[in-house]
């Protein structure tokens, strides 16, 4: 796909597509500055239509890099490489893709020099070279390389605490880490730090929480509940059926939650949050296509279906579960009440959570928009994983899982090849 870029914003003047740029020579690249912000510009104006959508999205801290006065080496090296490396993907430059891995080299000795120093370590912008190091492995290196950057960001926030993020860079790098640290949290099924009161209320002192804020608030419990669940199986009869009734007084707790969620985000959203478009079909694309109104609500609504589909999937295990150890505990007696009895039909998998991995489905179109550079890429990634890793185990929706499995090729086709299998990462050159 040839880039077709206008006026650099900046300075009014016509930027050429990826192809026609021209790399500089010798070891003073990196310090040729007319091609630092053309590579920039390049970059912000392919994300210009979702950056500027109404609130915050993983985006939105990068568009404030060219604007710091003096910035920071690592900042400034690991977000060119970022730059670089996605504008030679999406062009097929290879002579950029190599030029943004040796700036990620050079950003990566950058950020470990910027974390020795005590006058640097506390900085915006050494977070925010760490956050576009992440960001980096997300689109061109490996899964193992993204984690190793994502927890380093997150150990640094926590470092930094709470007070070091509430305006400025540092807010908005916090915001753009919470999901991944949040996704990060659940699955390793271990305790986060954003779920401490102070981390969910000192970052917005002086500011809104926008709806994805208040979604992930929602769901910040939740690696605690998935702990709990993978512990089921070494417990005794009679602990199980306790934790189990215990787990599902929780799920239905956040699924009420999210209900509230969703009504709030449609009365303060103009018009539809979602609706069927008009679309070219092919074997592998769902019925129904979904079209949404910008990015943020897109995010917001998909990442609501995602985890939906997560607590009511959870929710029907669950109640298989008790109704196995109801056999085993009471064969004799009446048959005990547990709250979920009254809401079977919401239960029924079919009905309480396959046609929301159906939306999640259907609204990979909008997400793969060639146009949007990769930010529709990113909101979409992990409800398809969760929807791939639970749909695994259910014969009777593999035609969803299949669908599911293909929609992350194709997204590893676009450029974000973390979702690539682990042997194909490691055959990388």
């Amino acid at each position: 796909m040839a880039i077709d870029v206008p006026a650099d914003p900046v300075t009014g003047t016509q930027l050429s597509g990826s192809q026609d740029m021209v790399l500089p020579l010798g070891t003073q690249a990196l310090c040729q500055t007319s091609f630092r912000q053309q590579l920039m510009s390049k970059f912000l104006l392919l994300h210009q239509r979702d950056i500027k959508s109404e609130g915050r999205n993983m985006m939105t801290w990068l568009s404030a890099v060219p604007s710091l006065p003096s910035p920071l080496r690592a900042i400034e090296t690991s977000t060119y490489a970022l730059c670089a490396a996605r504008l030679g993907q999406i062009d097929g430059n290879i002579a950029l893709q190599n030029e943004g891995r040796r700036l990620y080299g050079k950003g990566l000795s950058e950020l470990r020099f910027a974390l020795t120093k005590p006058q640097l370590l506390y900085e915006d912008e050494t977070l925010g070279a760490c956050m576009a190091l992440a960001m980096y492995e997300i689109c061109e290196g490996t899964r193992s390389g993204y984690v190793n950057h994502a927890d380093g960001a997150g150990k640094l926030i926590q470092l930094r605490g709470p007070t070091r993020h509430v305006t400025g860079l540092g807010h908005n790098v916090f915001l753009a880490y919470r999901y991944m640290g949040l996704i990060r949290a659940m699955e390793l099924k271990e305790h986060s730090f954003l779920s401490e009161s102070v981390w969910r209320s000192l970052p917005w002192q002086n500011s809104v929480k926008g709806p994805f804020d208040r979604l992930v608030d929602i769901v910040l419990p939740a690696p605690e509940i998935l702990r709990q669940a993978e512990g089921l199986g070494s417990e005794s009869p009679e602990q199980q059926w306790r934790i189990a009734n215990e787990l599902i007084e929780q799920c239905l707790g956040t699924e009420a939650q999210f209900e509230l969620f969703y009504r709030s985000l449609d009365e303060e959203t103009p018009g539809l949050l979602h609706w069927p478009a008009d679309s070219v079909r092919s074997p592998q694309t769902p019925p129904v296509i979904f079209e949404f109104p910008n990015i943020t609500i897109a995010a917001a609504v998909i990442t609501y279906w995602a985890f939906l589909f997560m607590v009511r999937s959870g929710l029907c295990r669950l109640a298989a579960l008790l109704d196995q150890l109801k056999h085993h505990l009471f064969p004799l007696s009446a048959e005990p009440e547990y709250k979920f009895r009254a809401r079977t039909t919401d239960l029924d998998p079919q009905i309480g959570f396959i046609t929301l991995a159906r939306n999640i489905l259907s609204s990979v179109e909008y997400c793969s928009m060639e146009d949007s550079g990769g930010v529709r890429v990113a909101v979409i990634l992990a409800p398809l994983g969760i929807v791939a890793d639970t749909l695994r185990d259910w014969p009777q929706f593999q035609a969803e899982y299949v669908q599911a499995r293909q929609a992350l090729d194709r997204v590893s086709k676009l450029g974000f090849k973390i979702v690539q299998p682990v042997e194909e990462q490691g055959n990388r050159g």
